[in-house]
């Protein structure tokens, strides 16, 4: 029996072939597909949630070190703050050393008027009352005068005449001048020579004045 089909019925059997085959893939490749756009979303939406919690996670974590920031930056202003108040205040309580040096200044003015004797000094006389003539002084064996020209300009020397050892007399106010009654020597106010035969001047004491006394060294 002959089984030999004419060409044409193989051609339609070989395009309906290819037409199935097609198909069969067609729907193989949108199952697969499906299958891989399934396995994307289930992925994706798994995944989706710990992509979302991340930047979260992290603006929480950004927001507290923004807090802790604020805080540690804040911290310093207030020391800052405390420690001007107190530099600032420190002036105010200086008032009480102005006022102790004031005091102390004082002090020093009170004992210089009313002070006691230099040591190995002698009261000679005093200022108000040496002013306008020598006034005579005696202590021990040592007679001399004082005389004031000011309270800083102050003379006090020996009475004896430096020409031969005579005690000069009294001062004679009216010709301002002393006289030595053995020679004839004359002195000034504050013991310069006026007139010989003496050629010195009547010997000095160093002296100090202490408020209104004038004390000399006599020794």
């Amino acid at each position: 029996m002959d089984h030999t089909e004419p060409l044409g019925s193989f051609t339609k059997k070989g395009l309906n072939r290819r037409k199935f085959l097609r198909g069969m893939a067609a729907t193989a490749g949108l199952g697969l597909g499906a299958g891989i756009l399934a396995a994307c979303g289930d992925n994706t939406a798994t995944t989706a949630p710990a992509a979302t919690a991340a930047p979260t996670t992290a603006a929480a974590t950004t927001a507290a070190a923004a807090t802790t920031a604020a805080a540690t930056t804040s911290a310093p202003t207030t020391a800052a703050t405390t420690t001007v108040a107190a530099t600032t205040a420190a002036p105010t309580t200086a008032a009480p050393t102005t006022s102790a040096a004031t005091s102390a200044s004082t002090t020093a003015a009170a004992t210089s008027a009313t002070g006691s004797a230099p040591a190995g000094y002698t009261e000679v006389g005093k200022i108000s009352a040496a002013g306008a003539t020598p006034v005579a002084f005696s202590s021990g064996s040592t007679k001399g005068f004082v005389f004031a020209k000011s309270a800083t300009e102050v003379f006090a020397y020996s009475n004896i005449c430096t020409h031969q050892g005579c005690e000069v007399g009294s001062y004679k106010a009216d010709q301002k001048m002393f006289m030595c009654p053995c020679h004839g020597s004359e002195y000034s106010n504050t013991g310069e020579v006026l007139k010989g035969p003496a050629k010195a001047r009547l010997p000095l004491f160093d002296n100090k004045v202490v408020g209104d006394v004038i004390y000399a060294k006599l020794s």
